[in-house]
């Protein structure tokens, strides 16, 4: 059975520097990913402001101006060095919404702000891969270069894998060759996962499509919601 999703809007990854009005002051902040609902930004401290503030945040746009969104401090994530900021999008006046939109659409086609090669879209289902694909993981974020997982035993660097990913319907939609690249361990509740990072190989057009057509698909699925106060955007 697929793992009900945890997030209402699939988040992009970025990379790159906005500004932020706090309580405290105006600060400059690296935006780490971005959603219809809200965004996740890093800061050196955690007293920029409290859960609960109100913030604004000034996002760059297709055109060069600055889009303006009011948005509420719901969880500060301690992180190695400095901490990121969850926010939930509050009020996006509607002649700045389409701008967001558009915004979202080019990071979803192009590069992911430098972090990765290509945008990631975070949304959590659950997939198979292995030889036969007979193990079980949790796919975190995907894109059309690659995707993390998390599985519950570690993996061998540069392991060869084929990893099944259903559609939004939990419907198998493709089979895809993948290298593993990259791993990290992770203890929640006493338990140890581990974070494991997959290349995809070079594949045939039609399943190009199809991921194109998924990635497409999860960041244009949802109604907007910005009004809702259930939405829980911009998690870690």
């Amino acid at each position: 059975m697929p793992v009900p999703d945890q997030r209402i809007h699939a988040r992009i990854h970025v990379s790159t520097e906005i500004e932020v009005a706090t309580p405290s002051g105006t600060i400059t902040a690296e935006l780490r990913d971005l959603s219809k609902g809200g965004a996740r930004f890093h800061g050196a401290t955690d007293d920029l402001a409290k859960v609960g503030d109100s913030l604004e945040l000034y996002l760059p746009s297709l055109s060069g101006a600055e889009i303006v969104v009011m948005a509420e401090l719901i969880r500060i994530i301690p992180e190695r060095v400095g901490f990121d900021y969850a926010v939930r999008f509050d009020i996006v006046e509607p002649a700045m919404r389409q701008a967001l939109l558009d915004l979202l659409e080019v990071l979803l086609s192009t590069s992911g702000g430098g972090r990765h090669e290509h945008a990631r879209v975070a949304r959590r289902i659950e997939i198979r891969f292995g030889p036969v694909e007979e193990l079980r993981a949790i796919l975190e974020d995907i894109s059309a270069g690659g995707l993390m997982m998390t599985v519950g035993e570690a993996l061998v660097l540069y392991e060869e894998v084929d990893v099944t990913v259903p559609d939004l319907a939990g419907v198998e939609l493709l089979i895809l060759h993948a290298r593993v690249v990259n791993q990290r361990s992770q203890i929640r509740d006493g338990h140890t996962s581990y974070q494991v990072g997959l290349e995809f190989g070079s594949m045939r057009p039609e399943a190009k499509r199809l991921l194109d057509e998924l990635l497409r698909s999860v960041n244009e699925e949802l109604p907007d919601t910005s009004a809702d106060p259930t939405v829980d955007a911009g998690q870690a």
